[in-house]
């Protein structure tokens, strides 16, 4: 209510602005870790195939004439190929 002489001040509600922000932070921190969620979720899913490479046509057929042609090499530069690669 207003004082004698004294009028009251347009949305001056501090109820109203607690409300409001605290309605932002929580739905902030929800909507990003459901986002994040997902995104780490489909990350894991494809991971999970392909035996956990992430790879394009072109570096599937690499990886698939790699290992063809390997087949044919001497087992000691296969094994140094192999030794050469990160392990994950």
């Amino acid at each position: 209510m207003s004082e004698e002489d004294h009028n009251q001040i347009a949305f001056n509600k501090m109820g109203v602005v607690i409300f409001f922000f605290v309605c932002v932070f929580i739905f902030d921190f929800y909507l990003k870790n459901l986002f994040i969620g997902v995104i780490f979720d489909t990350y894991m899913r494809i991971s999970s195939m392909e035996n956990g490479e992430l790879l394009s046509v072109p570096h599937r057929r690499f990886k698939h004439y790699q290992k063809s042609v390997l087949k044919y090499v001497s087992p000691s530069v296969a094994d140094a190929y192999e030794e050469d690669r990160p392990k994950r």
